[in-house]
């Protein structure tokens, strides 16, 4: 049995516009029109389940987007990776965190937990879920979600190099993928796909 897996970035944030701090900003002006128009390419879609970042960027996301799931968590394993960046990168400053009631509240509390250790805990329990899941989230975090999906995981957190950049998600893009019942099942289907013009946003990366 393999678990339809889809990943969605979230939106352009204020951070990547120099607006807000890097930490939790709210979406851009652009980042919210970004979200509305990405409604429509989920207008007939419904999932079993929605993993969603209780970071607002992404939250935010997933509301503007309309995307429809039976059952809706929030999840800190799915928080941007921090990169041990120091003073203001500690998600510690923002705890405890309160989130919509739409959606079943963070159970994991892996905020500060290396991105390996929250990616290989989530994908562990997807395993077996017989249903359509969709993550929204956040580009570093999700490459590492791609690593362990490729076979080749991170085990604390990504190394930023120029490579990197090179296959970071854009803002509101979709990656698919299929969660076996073992890693060795695993399969990524696409990655990075545009589902609607870039016109000005950003790929910088963990914003």
């Amino acid at each position: 049995m393999t678990t339809e897996l889809t990943l969605i970035r979230h939106a352009q944030s204020k951070a990547q516009t120099g607006e807000q701090a890097w930490l939790d900003p709210e979406l851009s002006d652009l980042g919210r029109q970004q979200a509305r128009r990405v409604a429509g390419f989920f207008s007939g879609t419904q999932y079993d389940l929605a993993i969603v970042s209780p970071l607002r960027r992404a939250r935010t996301t997933f509301e503007l987007a309309r995307i429809r799931a039976h059952e809706i968590r929030f999840d800190s394993r799915l928080v941007e990776v921090t990169l041990g960046r120091g003073p203001g990168y500690d998600y510690r400053e923002i705890l405890p965190y309160t989130t919509p009631t739409y959606g079943t509240a963070d159970a994991a509390d892996m905020w500060n937990a290396p991105a390996g250790v929250r990616a290989a805990s989530l994908l562990s329990e997807l395993r077996g879920f017989p249903g359509r899941v969709i993550m929204v989230g956040h580009c570093g975090i999700f490459h590492v979600v791609r690593a362990y999906l490729s076979g080749d995981p991170i085990e604390g957190e990504p190394v930023f190099t120029e490579e990197l950049r090179s296959i970071l998600m854009d803002n509101v893009a979709l990656s698919t993928a299929e969660v076996g019942v073992s890693p060795r099942k695993d399969r990524i289907l696409e990655w990075n796909r545009p589902i609607l013009s870039q016109q000005g946003a950003s790929r910088s990366a963990f914003v």
